[in-house]
């Protein structure tokens, strides 16, 4: 929908009986990326008579301060839209705050309550947000009714209050899917997943991403006691993963696991714990490997490649009985504008023969110029939010 917002804007100039219709799209997906945008928001439809109604048909709302930090800007402006917009937005369901801080000011302990009044909501993407406590978080997700899709990623707060074990399981949330980059100061990972273990989700969730942020610790592969405690409860129930190989993960159940994506770029590839994974997942039907294609061009260094008996226990792993149900091993191979793609699939032929004579082989590519920086993964994982893996 934001790609075709020019042409909608162009269709509502059109004439007077598109305008309606062309109002209508618009609306349903609205993004304030700055303090004067919200502003102009406000000013042009929340306080119109004309325009007020177009608020029924907004489903998704992006809130986001993009002014560096160093200028002066009215820090409170999130805060006001929880407060402005208040009932006024009876189907939104997805609301994504970016780069917002509530550490500044100590808020109000009911301000989180406000968003019991959105009724709709179902979604809600919280990415590079300070909070006051964890408290706070806790008020905030346990006060939304309707919510089923939670992505963290890059989230912290000041004080770091103990989470004891609970007397009674947590009515709230009721979490379907969970994407999770837990790229913050560990007390604050360890708080929230030992609370949602408590939780209705640790048996609700059947859609989770889990991966190491941009900014995680250099051990991230090494799951801490609470991490690998939350992947133990509620991995049984799991039916779509995404998952980078860590230590312990194969020591969880993922027997309901029936599509898999496992991303192998990011901090390197432990294909011992990928192995571990797969001996634990009889139902699996899709299985998509995220790699780089130096682990597969031999014309590399051979320390950057896929050692060949790691291809070939892969290989044997997935050509087992025991993985009868697989329809499909991809391969997501991010290459630079120089490799050649149909060099790097007859490779993969060459490596893996039994899933090429299982005819479940495939292999896509995404282009990557050698020297842009690292993709930011942020409007990603928004992206996963609303459309799941």
């Amino acid at each position: 929908m934001q790609a075709l917002r020019g042409t909608l804007c162009s269709c509502a100039r059109v004439c007077q009986s598109w305008l309606p219709i062309a109002r209508f799209h618009l609306f349903s997906c609205v993004s304030l990326q700055s303090v004067p945008a919200y502003d102009s928001f406000v000013r042009g439809v929340l306080h119109s008579n004309d325009m007020r109604p177009y608020l029924s048909t907004v489903r998704s709302v992006l809130l986001y301060h993009d002014i560096p930090r160093e200028l002066p800007i009215r820090e409170h402006a999130h805060r006001l839209f929880l407060l402005e917009f208040s009932g006024q937005l009876p189907v939104m369901d997805s609301l994504s705050l970016m780069n917002l801080d509530w550490s500044a000011d100590i808020p109000r302990c009911s301000e989180p309550l406000l968003l019991s009044t959105f009724p709709s909501l179902t979604s809600l993407a919280l990415v590079v947000c300070s909070l006051p406590s964890f408290s706070f978080l806790r008020r905030t997700l346990t006060a939304i009714p309707s919510l089923t899709a939670l992505y963290i990623h890059e989230v912290t707060w000041r004080e770091t209050e103990a989470v004891g074990p609970s007397t009674c399981t947590w009515t709230r949330p009721t979490l379907a899917n969970f994407f999770f980059e837990y790229s913050f100061y560990m007390p604050c990972t360890d708080q929230l997943l030992l609370w949602l273990s408590q939780t209705r989700s640790q048996s609700s969730i059947y859609n989770l991403r889990f991966h190491p942020g941009r900014h995680a610790p250099l051990n991230a592969h090494v799951l801490s006691l609470t991490e690998r405690i939350f992947l133990k409860v509620i991995a049984p129930h799991i039916k779509y993963a995404s998952l980078t190989p860590i230590v312990n993960v194969a020591q969880c159940t993922w027997s309901n696991v029936c599509k898999l994506l496992v991303d192998a770029t990011r901090y390197g590839t432990r294909w011992a714990d990928l192995f571990g994974l797969l001996r634990t997942t009889p139902r699996l039907r899709i299985l998509q490997i995220k790699i780089n294609s130096s682990h597969v061009n031999t014309r590399n260094p051979p320390e950057a490649c896929i050692e060949d008996h790691e291809v070939k226990e892969l290989d044997s792993i997935l050509g087992q009985e025991r993985q009868k149900a697989l329809e499909r091993a991809e391969f997501l191979v991010i290459v630079s504008e120089r490799d050649a793609t149909a060099s790097i699939f007859a490779e993969l032929i060459r490596r893996l023969p039994t899933l090429h004579g299982r005819n479940v082989l495939a292999m896509e590519v995404e282009v990557r110029n050698v020297v842009d920086a690292p993709a930011d993964n942020r409007g990603r994982g928004l992206e996963d939010v609303r459309s799941g893996l």
